[in-house]
């Protein structure tokens, strides 16, 4: 195994920030870490690049114990949210920068700086101000600042919280391009369900500390363990079948004017585009269906409805 985390703790006096954390990565793996704000993520990530000490646990990249190793002497970079980068650098600076503590010589640093730069299609910016850059372009300088490094792993800390919505996507495209191009291992960390479940290999769910659920996308979206992952990944429906609970993505029940399972009455619907969510009370709850925009049903209309498998 490439990389391997073992029961990581931490606490802050008596709280309980990350719990028995134990992961396993395959090289070349994109595995993005989802949770809501103060599930202990970041601080999971800030102890695998070595910008905290956990309190117990062991993190081992490539067969090196790392976990008592200083983050500038782990085989690690980090992007950080805020970019962190030197406002009084310019871009070549800026990428160039880190280099120096890997006794390059600046000239060749920043001639390593410069194919960086080219690669990850910044070349129009190599002498630009940091402070003139847009959003996206400050997080392709930091992106480059990281790569430049030749990290085994690089870790991302909620990157493009920072961008608008247009340009998160955009991003996220570029992401996976980059990891493809340098054939990297990436950690990333998010509280954004949409964007693990687009770009990951492997998805890990936190809640309070611990570890709910990982796995591929697809398996921690159609598959979810507890209600917790249910309920996270998407939008789901509690509903009571024969005296038993179960759960059901709204995507996975079918409406019909004229026959089905059960009969419902829409009390209210969004339209979102392509699709539509109908908001149902029935006899087995009150549900959430999607439907494609292709036949409308209006506000107190009865319909029948059917439940699909995943």
């Amino acid at each position: 195994m490439f990389m391997e985390i073992k029961n990581l703790k931490k606490s802050y006096k008596d709280n309980l920030v990350v719990e028995n954390f134990t992961l396993e990565i395959e090289k070349r793996e994109f595995v993005t870490i989802l949770g809501a704000s103060g599930c202990g993520k970041t601080t999971t990530l800030k102890m695998i690049g070595g910008f905290l000490k956990p309190d117990s646990g062991s993190i081992t990249i490539d067969g090196k114990d790392i976990t008592n190793l200083a983050a500038n002497l782990r085989p690690t970079a980090t992007v950080f949210q805020n970019y962190a980068l030197f406002p009084n650098m310019n871009v070549i600076e800026n990428v160039s920068y880190g280099l120096k503590f890997n006794k390059i010589k600046k000239p060749q640093a920043r001639e390593i700086a410069k194919e960086m730069l080219e690669t990850i299609g910044l070349k129009e910016h190599i002498y630009s101000d940091i402070n003139k850059l847009s959003g996206g372009q400050m997080q392709r300088v930091a992106l480059a600042r990281a790569l430049v490094l030749n990290p085994k792993v690089l870790l991302l800390d909620e990157p493009f919280s920072n961008l608008d919505a247009k340009l998160r996507v955009k991003m996220r495209e570029e992401i996976k391009q980059i990891q493809h191009k340098f054939g990297i291992t990436m950690i990333f960390v998010t509280h954004d369900q949409e964007e693990a479940l687009s770009i990951s290999d492997k998805v890990v769910i936190m809640n309070k500390g611990k570890i709910e659920q990982m796995g591929k996308p697809e398996e921690v979206y159609k598959n979810p363990k507890t209600l917790f992952v249910a309920d996270f990944i998407g939008r789901i429906n509690i509903i009571e079948l024969d005296g038993e609970k179960k759960m059901i993505r709204p995507e996975n029940i079918i409406l019909d004017r004229e026959k089905g399972t059960f009969l419902g009455k829409i009390h209210d619907k969004q339209f979102k585009g392509v699709y539509v969510t109908y908001f149902l009370n029935s006899d087995i709850g009150s549900l959430q269906v999607d439907a494609l925009n292709s036949d409308i049903y209006e506000v107190g209309e009865k319909v029948y409805f059917s439940l699909k498998n995943n």
